[in-house]
């Protein structure tokens, strides 16, 4: 029979691969929202109709009764079959799906004890470290299987099943790690472990396995994948030839109406394809259609894999109309299977998304295509736009939700671009501001203020607040210990558990969020925000927002009481603004550092990442040279042409120095990293003419920044009239080159502010005295050393005296009576070049901790500098505090940097320029 259990072990799993596939489709049912791998949009109006929940619960009865014929200690693998029988024929007997589905785990975690590998004292089995590797990426699990499996192998009998089954799994573990590493020998070692008698193998596992056993079908298919995947490497026409028969000859044995045979459908087509494309074969090229097309009949709608199979048909007819072949016909087919990718309502949505972009190239690509399209592109965007929160979904870390996004190489300007070309402002105003900064709308609205809701409905707000408190608490902790950690086996299983309770976490505040939305009055509960709400954070001043896409670009402008102004700026174009964003890196990277350290967390030195002019370490262009013709350009093609129209629309009026009108500026694209505010002629290049001279500038990440803290001043008394300052000063942080002259900023503040500012030094400047001062100050002044972590966006930090304040540590605070922060260090505002409109620097994230406004720095700044740019700066702010009313850090600013100009020399830009207020 089995009396090592290792057969009962072997089926067991496989069952629990289904019964999870049936957890993630019936938890995302129950929800009405999406996670990974599977999102569903709305709620199955009868889950007991869902064929691929069916097909899984019959793989996981029989895998049951299987097992318990061999094995009768796992009877409680019976109770959790038996509820979930309960589950699926609707008889819950009051009980929700969740509460009756963490019963199943609880059940299978405590019993049975598969899926916690930190609970065996021996290491952990090498299926339960593969299951924990696949879903949290741990390459140490990774690891620590094949080292089991491998000494599994050694000591294996011989030909019997179980050498069979561990060949297999030590086959897709090395597999797994050639997709991590690339290491061409790991595949190697999978095909060999395939090999080894590989026939003889699956024939015993099949006379030991009762009848209609799926191993075989599953082995040859797994093979093929792997031969497919060495093939990319290798370049072997055997490779490829073998790896298309093995994925026929599974096809062949596995039976009709199995949930298997779509898969092996679609990894042959998979497999074709890629023959075609290095042999030409139209042959290859039909047969791989009609295959995927064979894989989506035999698909029920709702099936995890769904998108993906129609966006893989999509890709062939796009091969095949490039062919030459039925090019009208083949090109409506992949606008509508591009179509139907978009409209699956579950699965990956990233693959929804790819399929959105292809739908709109195509139809870019024919205009005059003689069928109406499925959807006009206009909607395909909107629909991508609407994926895109599912795709980076809350229950995941911060660094995956960034990792995501980045992978997903969505354009946002280009539907913004399309919506300005069809003169629907409004429609590119919304766009451009919910898909903006994404992750930290995440982040911030975990602190959305519940007063209403409580009014009302006070049970949901509790549950709601609870909820949110966690997700907090959870996607700060995963961050700061990440699961690749050097940490012990019992330290790691707390960490899965943490993730696991942040995933739940996350389905629940999706629920609630959806409950609420049901309620009258509360519709439109934590939903974007429409124009004619945006349209208030022009109030007062002008907000003018830059769309930079390679097909035009186009400045979209705030104006209160009027409508939104549009005004093209077709001398600029997006590849120009990128040329003028290498030659400014490239200055910066010649340039001394001062108070900046770009290391990462080895101490690699990271400015070596920054793009270069040509000629760069060579023979260089002057630095001032090269920033006036920037400056120069800016003003000539972007700046000019905006004040312009508003002057010639009588809404632009200039005054003295103290009444200039207030510019916000809100870029995208490489336009976020070049100094707007600074755009102007510089003799000796003409007659001085600048935006500092005409107006008063500052910019914003999102026009939520200047809306939330109004919404919240009507009710913060007279705190801002009487700040309180915390005054953090760093000159000698070990590991750091000394800064001395913030000692002479605090000095200047003191001397300002007197009793209300608290100024503190080392050693007293820890991460925690400094956090908490900030709780309990309105203003913070953080004179220190600054690191952008460009490899490690949310490793960004501030140098204090016992560590980093990081990013993602400031991610978890929120001080809603926070007013003022300064960063008196480098780079503060430099952004990130790969995920620009996410404003992931450590401005915007004081920002969005609550501080209304921020003094940042787009670069180096020397440390002689600071202090002259901080004296005038907070004499002006004392007086505006004296004088009472609205404060105006933004002309503070203006004010001390014409100093500093003065002081240094026009021509000295890069000491001047790069101080920028932000917010209000």
């Amino acid at each position: 029979m089995d009396p090592d259990g290792a057969l009962s072990m072997t089926v067991l799993n496989f069952g629990y691969s289904h019964y999870s596939a049936m957890r993630v489709c019936t938890r995302t049912d129950a929800s009405g929202l999406i996670h990974d791998p599977v999102r569903i949009d709305e709620p199955s109006s009868n889950i007991s109709s869902s064929h691929l929940i069916y097909s899984d619960l019959s793989n996981f009865r029989i895998t049951i009764a299987f097992t318990s014929h061999f094995t009768p200690s796992i009877s409680p693998c019976n109770i959790a079959l038996d509820q979930w029988e309960a589950v699926i024929s609707e008889d819950t007997g009051g009980s929700s799906l969740a509460e009756d589905l963490s019963r199943i785990d609880l059940r299978l975690d405590s019993d049975v004890g598969l899926m916690d590998p930190s609970q065996d004292t021996q290491g952990g089995s090498g299926e339960a470290l593969y299951e924990r590797y696949m879903e949290h990426g741990d390459i140490e699990d990774l690891e620590r299987c094949i080292a089991i499996w491998r000494e599994e192998v050694q000591s294996a009998g011989g030909d019997d099943v179980e050498t069979a089954y561990v060949l297999h799994s030590l086959g897709m573990a090395l597999q797994a790690r050639f997709g991590c590493y690339g290491q061409l020998n790991d595949l190697e070692e999978a095909i060999a472990s395939y090999q080894h008698d590989a026939i003889v193998h699956h024939t015993h596992a099949i006379e030991l396995t009762p009848e209609g056993s799926p191993y075989m079908p599953m082995w040859l298919g797994n093979l093929g994948i792997a031969l497919w995947t060495q093939y990319k490497s290798s370049g072997s026409s055997v490779d490829l030839q073998d790896a298309i028969v093995h994925f026929t000859h599974a096809i062949e044995l596995t039976p009709e109406g199995s949930p298997d045979m779509a898969s092996w459908l679609y990894s042959l087509g998979l497999v074709l394809k890629t023959r075609y494309e290095s042999s030409g074969s139209s042959a290859d090229l039909q047969d791989a259609i009609v295959h995927i097309t064979h894989a989506i009949e035999l698909t029920p709608k709702g099936h995890p894999w769904g998108a993906c199979y129609f966006y893989c048909l999509g890709t062939l007819y796009l091969l095949s109309m490039e062919s030459g072949y039925k090019e009208a016909d083949n090109a409506t087919q992949a606008m509508d299977t591009f179509a139907g990718a978009m409209e699956q309502p579950s699965g990956d949505p990233y693959w929804s998304v790819q399929a959105g972009l292809k739908y709109i190239e195509l139809l870019s690509m024919t205009p005059s295509i003689s069928t109406p399209p499925p959807l006009t592109k206009l909607d395909a965007h909107q629909r991508i736009l609407d994926l895109i929160p599912q795709v980076i979904w809350l229950g995941y870390d911060l660094q995956k939700r960034y990792k995501k996004l980045a992978s997903l190489k969505v354009s946002v300007s280009h539907a913004v671009a399309d919506a300005i070309m069809a003169g629907e402002y409004q429609q590119a105003l919304e766009w451009l501001e919910c898909s903006r900064a994404i992750v930290w709308a995440q982040v911030l609205q975990l602190h959305t203020p519940l007063d209403d809701l409580a009014q009302h409905h006070p049970q949901l707000a509790s549950r709601l607040q609870a909820t949110s408190t966690a997700l907090q608490k959870d996607a700060s902790e995963l961050h700061a210990t990440p699961a690749s950690a050097n940490l012990p086996t019992s330290s790691k299983g707390h960490f899965h558990t943490r993730a696991k309770d942040t995933y739940d976490f996350a389905l629940e505040y999706d629920h609630i969020i959806k409950e609420i939305r049901l309620l009258e009055g509360f519709e439109n509960f934590l939903r974007p925000e429409q124009a004619s709400q945006l349209m208030a954070a022009c109030t007062p001043g002008v907000v003018v927002i830059i769309n930079m896409h390679r097909s035009r670009c186009d400045a979209l402008v705030l104006i209160h009481n009027e409508d939104i102004i549009h005004i093209p700026l077709p001398l600029f174009s997006y590849d120009y603004a990128r040329e003028l964003q290498t030659q400014l890196w490239s200055i910066v990277r010649r340039r001394p550092k001062a108070r900046n350290d770009m290391r990462d967390s080895d101490g690699n030195d990271l400015t070596k990442s920054f793009p270069t002019a040509a000629g760069d370490g060579d023979t260089q262009l002057d630095e001032e040279v090269e920033m006036r013709t920037i400056l120069h350009d800016l003003w000539a093609q972007v700046v000019r042409p905006i004040v312009d129209v508003l002057k010639h629309k009588d809404l632009f009026e200039s005054g003295p120095d103290d009444d200039l009108p207030h510019i916000t500026w809100c870029p995208t694209g490489p336009l976020v990293f070049l100094p707007l505010h600074a755009a102007g002629i510089y003799p000796p290049h003409g007659i001085s003419e600048t935006i500092m001279d005409i107006a008063v500038s500052s910019y914003t990440p999102t026009l939520d920044v200047l809306l939330r803290p109004r919404a919240r001043r009507d009710n913060c008394g007279d705190h801002a009239n009487y700040p309180k300052l915390l005054v953090v000063h760093q000159p000698n942080v070990p590991g750091y080159a000394p800064i001395p002259r913030t000692v002479d900023e605090a000095e200047e503040i003191h001397k300002a502010f007197r009793s209300r500012a608290n100024v503190v030094d080392e050693p007293n400047g820890t991460v925690e005295a400094v956090l908490e001062g900030m709780r309990t100050h309105d203003w913070v002044h953080l004179a220190c050393h600054g690191m952008q972590d460009i490899e490690n966006r949310l490793n960004s930090a501030f140098a204090l005296s016992d560590g980093k304040l990081t990013l993602s540590r400031l991610m978890s605070e929120y001080i809603p009576s926070a007013e003022l922060a300064v960063l008196s260090a480098c780079q503060t505002a430099m952004g990130d070049e790969e995920l620009p409109e996410e404003a992931i620097h450590l401005a915007a994230g004081m920002l969005n901790i609550g501080y209304r406004s921020v003094i940042g720095t787009m670069w180096s700044i020397y440390d002689e500098s600071a202090p002259i740019v901080m004296k005038p700066f907070y004499r002006a702010m004392a007086k505006q505090v004296a004088k009472g009313g609205e404060l105006q850090p933004a002309y503070a600013l203006h004010e001390a940097t014409r100093v500093l100009r003065k002081k240094v020399g026009e021509k000295n830009f890069m000491q001047w320029v790069p101080y920028i207020h932000l917010g209000l």
